[in-house]
Formats: C-alpha cells, sequence, structure tokens
C-alpha cells in the first residue's frame, strides 16, 4: 500500500513537473511569436524572419513538426516573404503550414480554409490560375460547410473566386458568383454598404471587359445610387466619387469593333472586410495585413484585379477567428 501512494505521489509530480514544462515553453513560444510580430511591424524583416526560424526549429526538436505553435510562426514567415515579393518562397511555407493544420486540425477546419484562401492569392499572383481556382474552390466549400451559405465570409471567398474565373475567362461564372456574393452582402449589411457598392463596381468592370456596355451602365447606376445615399448620410463627399462609374466607362471602355481590354492594375493584397475608418487605421499600421506595393518578380503575370483578398492573418492562432489565420 505504501509503495503504491509512493508511485502515485511520484506520478503526480512528473506529471506536474511536465506541466510546468510545457507551460513554461508555451510562454517561450508566445514571447517569441510576439517579439517576430512587433519586428515585423516596425519593418525590421530580417529580425523578424530570424526569430522565426529560430522558434520553428525550436519547436521541431521538442514538439515535433507537426505542433500547430510550429505553423503559426512559419505563417508570420510567410507574411514575411509576401512583404519582400518572395512568392516562391511564402508558398513553399505555407504549403507547410497548410499539411500541419489539416494533419492538426483536420481537413474541414477553418485555418484550413484561411490558409487555403491565403494559397490560392499568391498562386495567382504568380501567374498560377488554375492552381489558384483550385484552392480557392476548395476553401469555399470549407466555408459554406463551416459557417452556411450565407456567411459575409462565404461573400468574399466567391468574390474572389469570380476574379480568377475572370482570368481564365470563365465569364458566366464570374457574374453568378458575383451576384451570389451581392445577395449575401445586402441581406447582411444592406443595400448601401461598402461591400455592396465594391462587388457592383467589380461586376460592372467585368461586363466592361466583354464589351457589354449597357450591362456595365445598369451596374453602374446602383453604385451611383448607393453612393449618392451615402453622401445624404453623411453630409460630405464621398470618397468613391473619385472614381465614378461615369468616369470609369470615359477611360476604361473598350472599343466596341477592336474589344480591347483596360491595362491591367497591380493586385493589392489586403483584408476581408473594412467595417470602420478604425479598422482601416489599424490595418495600416499592421505590415501584416497591409497593401503591398511592391513590383512582381520578373516575368510573371500580374493579377490585373484589387478583388482578390487574404483573409486576416492576425497573430496567426488556430484559435483565433475564422478570418484571422
Amino acid at each position: 500500500g505504501t509503495e503504491g501512494n509512493s508511485l502515485t505521489s511520484q506520478e503526480s509530480k512528473v506529471k506536474s513537473l511536465s506541466n510546468e514544462s510545457a507551460r513554461s515553453d508555451s510562454e517561450h513560444f508566445e514571447k517569441l511569436h510576439q517579439y517576430a510580430i512587433q519586428h515585423l511591424h516596425q519593418g525590421r524583416h530580417d529580425v523578424a524572419l530570424s526569430l522565426c526560424k529560430k522558434a520553428v526549429q525550436e519547436i521541431e526538436l521538442t514538439h515535433g513538426r507537426l505542433h500547430p505553435d510550429r505553423a503559426n510562426m512559419m505563417n508570420i514567415m510567410v507574411v514575411i516573404y509576401r512583404e519582400q515579393s518572395k512568392l516562391d518562397e511564402a508558398v513553399k511555407v505555407l504549403l507547410e503550414v497548410l499539411e500541419i493544420r489539416e494533419k492538426t486540425n483536420g481537413r474541414e477546419h477553418q485555418t484550413v480554409a484561411s490558409t487555403l484562401n491565403n494559397l490560392s492569392v499568391l498562386y495567382a499572383k504568380l501567374g498560377e490560375y488554375k492552381t489558384a481556382e483550385t484552392m480557392c474552390r476548395r476553401a469555399l466549400e470549407i466555408r459554406q460547410k463551416l459557417l452556411g451559405a450565407n456567411h459575409p465570409d462565404v461573400a468574399q471567398q466567391l468574390v474572389n473566386l469570380a476574379a480568377l474565373c475572370q482570368h481564365l475567362g470563365k465569364y458566366e461564372e464570374v457574374e453568378w458568383y458575383y451576384q451570389r456574393a451581392l445577395e449575401i452582402y445586402q441581406t447582411e449589411f444592406g443595400l448601401d454598404d461598402q461591400n455592396v457598392i465594391k462587388t457592383l463596381n467589380y461586376l460592372g468592370k467585368c461586363h466592361m471587359k466583354q464589351g457589354n456596355l449597357e450591362a456595365a451602365e445598369k451596374v453602374f447606376s446602383k453604385v451611383r445610387s448607393s453612393v449618392q445615399v451615402q453622401d445624404l448620410g453623411t453630409g460630405t463627399e464621398s470618397r468613391e466619387q473619385s472614381s465614378s462609374p461615369t468616369l470609369l466607362l470615359r477611360t476604361e471602355t473598350p472599343e466596341p469593333v477592336k474589344r480591347s481590354s483596360p491595362q491591367p492594375r497591380p493586385h493589392s493584397f489586403t483584408r476581408v472586410q473594412s467595417e470602420s475608418a478604425m479598422r482601416r487605421k489599424s490595418e495600416e499600421k499592421n505590415p501584416a495585413v497591409n497593401l503591398i506595393t511592391t513590383p512582381n518578380p520578373k516575368g510573371r503575370s500580374s493579377v490585373s484585379s484589387n478583388v482578390l483578398k487574404f483573409f486576416r492573418w492576425g497573430s496567426g492562432t488556430d484559435n483565433s477567428r475564422q478570418d484571422s489565420t
């Protein structure tokens, strides 16, 4: 009996020490994570990258290569490579993040959907639209299953998919995806929401690319109405008017005979939603989710639309909100 009690006591001590060690490791890696994010915000990419690589190696030695903390640190590496336009490196690391999250969380987890979406955006930047489309479709399927068919994140995924299909010339699908996204946004946020206005703009430009100016004008007239309503509500001149539909039609309308397309514009990454000016201000302070203005690597196609968006990176932790990985 005494021997049994002694063994039980020893087992409890070992378990307690193990828990303390795990907590200590977790706190250590959390500090490294915070330091890396801090240096990233300060634009010290090399320092942040060095911290991430160190943490990734330590986690693999102590907990194995499939530990979630390892994926979180690698996610920061992806952001850094993305900022530096090292897209091949970003894709390579993010594919390993996807593998870890699929094996630890399951193939239909929210972090898997976000990772797939972000991979699709990177592949689009590399001009690999078919691969990007495959990733985006799978992300859409997961989001629909987890969140329901009418969730705003599903709408943003539809917008992303529409942009990819447009590059692949699948215009019938493009229009359907934009219309479906509009239904979700209008139901969720109302007719005059910024998401509705932006999606209408994307749809109008899609009509213009096909030379369907009548359909484009109908769409842009809805944009004008929504912008006017917003101006009446705020009593100020809307920034949307600087790129009004009338101006767009005048400067980007293809010739009826030649059917020439407007010149492609550099692609930019951004967050899924911007609910307020405060959130936009917050984004500007966070390089992990800010616009990318660096040029594409030589010999690669640029995405000609500003539609494709990263789902928010945030801290990159697996227990964060649906759109923050």
